[in-house]
């Protein structure tokens, strides 16, 4: 809106005129579509990283393929920790497992 020079209103406006809604969602779908396969090779490149001759990166892609798979290092704090479907996590000393 800025470049142009007009309102957001505006351009909502233009975008509903000429009927470009269904164009933004094919744009948007292939925009997801392309980060969903960053992501899988991003992924990839972690998993494959783990087999590196360097210990330091080794470890470092282990550790962070275990985090991201949900799977740390037990805590020792004393507390339980909780994560709910939603993916809250609630850490109490209070809770029983």
């Amino acid at each position: 809106a800025q470049a142009l020079g007009i309102s957001r209103n505006q351009v909502y406006e233009r975008i509903k005129a000429y009927g470009l809604n269904e164009k933004l969602e094919e744009m948007r779908q292939a925009g997801m579509l392309t980060l969903a396969h960053g992501a899988n090779k991003a992924a990839q490149n972690l998993v494959d990283k783990i087999a590196s001759s360097d210990d330091r990166i080794s470890l470092q892609s282990s550790t962070e393929v275990l985090d991201r798979a949900g799977i740390t290092k037990p805590d020792n704090s004393g507390s339980n920790t909780i994560i709910f479907n939603n993916g809250d996590v609630v850490r109490s000393k209070y809770v029983k497992d």
